[in-house]
């Protein structure tokens, strides 16, 4: 039986933050979008990160079983381990990527699926 992962995504954002080690003020004023100077080290709680508009990854979780986005617009949704999700207004499936890797602007993240929100999906509805 697949066993059944619940993302209770609203506008997810990512900081890593680093640990010691010294950097070059060149490293921090570079023009690139994002650079790494220090990852992130363990495996994140289960949640997801939004990577684009309808893609999804969810670093540390394994690439079988089931993925849900619940969604409330005024908050409230209480999931807990082994119990019924309760507060959500409503829920769509995600869909694994097969195949996929999380983007290199996302290196920061532990290895994990990538999930895509179906088309049919009302985006600015759920966020």
């Amino acid at each position: 039986m697949p066993r059944c992962y619940i993302a209770t995504l609203a506008a997810s954002a990512v900081l890593a933050t680093g640990g010691a080690g010294a950097h070059s003020i060149e490293e921090c004023n570079s023009a690139d979008f994002a650079t790494v100077l220090n990852a992130a080290p363990g495996a994140m709680e289960a949640r997801g990160v939004w990577m684009g508009q309808r893609s999804i990854a969810w670093p540390g979780a394994p690439a079988g079983g089931v993925f849900r986005l619940y969604h409330a617009p005024a908050g409230g949704i209480n999931a807990m381990v082994g119990g019924k999700v309760t507060g959500a207004q409503a829920s769509l499936a995600l869909g694994l990527v097969e195949g996929a890797t999380i983007a290199a602007r996302f290196r920061y993240l532990d290895k994990g699926p990538v999930l895509s929100v179906p088309a049919s999906a009302d985006l600015a509805a759920l966020l």
